[in-house]
Formats: structure tokens, sequence, C-alpha cells
């Protein structure tokens, strides 16, 4: 394996509004969750700075991730470090998750180009990308659905659900 999750999507967007599905909350709650994920949101300030922490919950139990937003530029880049701890198999262990986001414009929309890096062992890496993909595809959905007006109020995608705080 390469060691890193690579990904460019096009998305039929000008960056400023790609950008905001990646940085206001109510819109990265409706798409971040992988399938069979419901998202915890715990913490979210996207600043060069800034903190975000949310919880995925599964069936196998709560996956936690904090992390630093490394650098924001608006409509441009995001980088982030994520400290998650995963217990998959029964074991806690730490993986330090390097992300970065290029928002390149075109005349048509907006590719995303997507970096990831950090992870400790090729099953993380491999279970990562498809995460990734699926993400990525509920976004391109999301956003095909809204470009089509076919949506009166946001929703988020079927199955997936959002909390503010852990029970």
């Amino acid at each position: 394996m390469s060691n890193a999750v690579r990904i460019e999507r096009f998305f039929p967007l000008d960056s400023k509004e790609l950008f905001s599905y990646f940085v206001e909350k109510d819109l990265i709650e409706r798409w971040f969750a992988p399938a069979e994920m419901t998202l915890i949101m715990r913490e979210f300030h996207p600043l060069s700075g800034g903190r975000y922490s949310y919880y995925l919950r599964g069936k196998q139990g709560l996956w936690p991730c904090e992390g630093t937003f490394r650098e924001v530029k608006p409509y441009d880049t995001i980088i982030m470090f994520d400290a998650f701890l995963i217990d998959p198999e029964g074991n806690v262990q730490l993986s330090n998750i390097d992300t970065h986001f290029k928002f390149i414009e075109g005349t048509d929309g907006t590719t995303l180009s997507m970096t990831q890096t950090g992870f400790f062992n090729s099953e993380a890496e491999s279970a990562a990308e498809i995460s990734w993909n699926q993400r990525l595809s509920y976004l391109s959905g999301l956003i095909d659905d809204e470009v089509k007006g076919n949506l009166e109020e946001p929703q988020p995608r079927t199955g997936h659900k959002t909390e503010t705080h852990i029970n």
C-alpha cells in the first residue's frame, strides 16, 4: 500500500459553495458519517488552530476522534490533524492522521483533491479509502439533489443520523 489515500472528485459548485460543506456544522452533519454510522458532533471550530471532536457510533461501538484544523484558507485549503482511538477488535490504538483538502475551481465547478496519511496499518488505510469514497458519494448525491432543487428542507441521507450529545 502507498500509506496514503488520495481521492479526487469533481463537484458542480464553485469553490466557495463546496468549501461550505466542509466548514459549516449543519452541512457537514448531513454527509460526513460513513454508512451504518451515526455522527455525534461535540466540538467544531473550522479555523486555523481550531479544534473538533466527534464520535462515530456504529455496530462496533463508539469511535472517538478529535483533532485540530492546522490550516484553513477559505475556498482553497483545509489541513486537519486527527487523533483516532480505534477499537475494531478490542484493542485501543492511537493513530495520527493528516488530511489535506484542496479545492481547485474550474469553469464548470470545483475539483476536490484529498490526501490522507498516517495510518497504523494497511487495513486502516483500506478502510479509510472505502469510507472517504462513501462519504464523498453521499456529498455528491446531496449536492446533486440540491442543485436540481429536489430537497424542500435540508435532510440527512436516508439512514444517516446526527446527535449533539452522548446518551
